[in-house]
């Protein structure tokens, strides 16, 4: 049986030297339960930052500069879900990689 392409846009990136080769390069040869406990703690990090941007003052004082304010919840933290998601589906990758070639 040939490879499976895969849908993971980030992860075909990586792997091919892209936007987060370095994450994938990273974690290609870990445990199987190394990658799936960074999993977690990139989804609570992304729940985070969802959290921060529901209710900014739980994070920020609140004297803080207008412009400062505007950066973060509409720029800085939406930026760092999409990074922290792509490193996420990165990971996902690796592991669904590794499912089928089990499966082979």
């Amino acid at each position: 049986m040939g490879a499976k392409r895969s849908k993971n846009l980030a992860y075909d990136t990586a792997k091919n030297g892209g936007v987060h080769w370095g994450t994938w390069n990273n974690y290609r040869d870990r445990p199987t339960s190394m990658i799936e406990r960074s999993i977690k703690s990139m989804e609570m990090r992304i729940e985070e930052h969802r959290s921060w941007i529901g209710n900014p003052f739980a994070k920020l004082p609140p004297d803080i500069d207008e412009r400062a304010f505007n950066a973060l919840v509409n720029k800085k933290w939406p930026s760092d879900i999409s990074r922290i998601q792509a490193e996420c589906d990165v990971l996902q990758g690796i592991l669904e990689e590794r499912k089928n070639e089990q499966e082979e």
